[in-house]
């Protein structure tokens, strides 16, 4: 599969976004002065979300055309929850440690990645929509369906439930979400053959993303198909324009922001106990703005540094021991398979 470097800048651009938002909600619940940003930048973590839900779409339709379902749903697997089972238990670790949440998060729920109102770990509820898109996609591979079909279709499913439903199970409000039309819209971005006007979209996407966030802010949270179509459908406009770029030959991004990009999965589940932890330590109450605006930026690259290094020594080699280990297996089930 080509490995599109704009996707991976985006991907450390969107982590950045929400590692940018949580920093400043845990300084505003002990230093009043961060309150007033938190309100005008409410709708930016939940902004690189909505980027990173058309990436996948994006980078799920492209590998699902090339792999059996088997293959597919081994490889999603392996590549969401061990690094993710390791924050999960630093995190009962960090509960354990201060008190149990109230309301009590939903713990095999939580492990799982299974739809709940509470999940432990508080980037986990992005990861339920990640793994029920996933599954679906398993699905319709075991069942020879096309992406083409399948993403039509969906599509059209969704727009229907949402006509008639209005349930408050947390399972059906997964399968009816208005936020699977991103991964969708990522998907079709992948089918997409004819990729024209990429700097006029990209720049055409960003404007409405600067838009449409804070405008985003002005709405119920309950209001989720405006929501979508604010941020969402920006960032649709923002993934496309990028690999239109690429595609056509535009320059290479540097190296680091690759690199960032890499590691925006381990960034990304890492980057909350981090945060909570610095600020628990060297919070820059009754200390002046210079002090907060280098603290801030300590933080951020705190952030992301251990993202790369849990990425590195973390997250690549669990994914190479459990890979190599299915390897072995299959290998020596051939080998059994033709001895007998």
């Amino acid at each position: 599969m080509q490995k599109f470097q704009s996707i991976q800048v985006l991907r450390a651009l969107a982590a950045n976004m929400v590692v940018v938002f949580h920093f400043v909600g845990l300084n505003a619940r002990i230093d009043p002065s961060y309150r007033a940003i938190e309100s005008a930048i409410a709708n930016l973590g939940i902004g690189g979300v909505h980027c990173f839900f058309v990436i996948s779409g994006f980078v799920i339709t492209t590998v699902a055309q090339r792999e059996h379902w088997r293959q597919f749903l081994f490889s999603r697997i392996v590549r969401i929850y061990p690094i993710y089972w390791v924050y999960l238990a630093l995190m009962v670790a960090f509960y354990l440690a201060r008190g149990w949440p109230d309301p009590a998060p939903a713990f095999l729920n939580s492990v799982f990645l299974l739809p709940a109102t509470t999940p432990l770990l508080p980037v986990g509820w992005s990861l339920v929509h990640e793994v029920y898109f996933y599954a679906v996609v398993a699905l319709a591979l075991a069942l020879g369906l096309s992406m083409v079909r399948l993403l039509t279709g969906w599509a059209v499913l969704i727009v229907v439930a949402q006509l008639f439903t209005t349930s408050t199970n947390p399972v059906l409000q997964i399968v009816t979400h208005p936020y699977t039309i991103e991964f969708i819209a990522g998907g079709f971005i992948a089918l997409a053959n004819v990729r024209r006007h990429g700097l006029a979209i990209l720049v055409t996407g960003a404007a409405l993303v600067a838009v449409g966030q804070p405008l985003c802010g002005l709405l119920d949270p309950s209001q989720q198909w405006l929501r979508m179509l604010l941020i969402g459908s920006p960032y649709m406009l923002v993934v496309y324009g990028a690999i239109s770029l690429e595609s056509t030959g535009w320059g290479a991004p540097p190296r680091w922001a690759i690199k960032l990009g890499d590691a925006s999965y381990s960034t990304y589940l890492s980057h909350f106990l981090l945060l909570a932890l610095l600020t628990r330590l060297f919070s820059t109450q009754q200390h002046g703005l210079v002090d907060q605006i280098l603290f801030a930026g300590l933080c951020i690259i705190a952030a992301n540094i251990w993202g790369v290094l849990s990425f590195n020594y973390l997250e690549l080699p669990m994914l190479r021991i459990v890979r190599n280990k299915r390897a072995g297996g299959i290998v020596a089930q051939h080998t059994a398979t033709n001895i007998g």
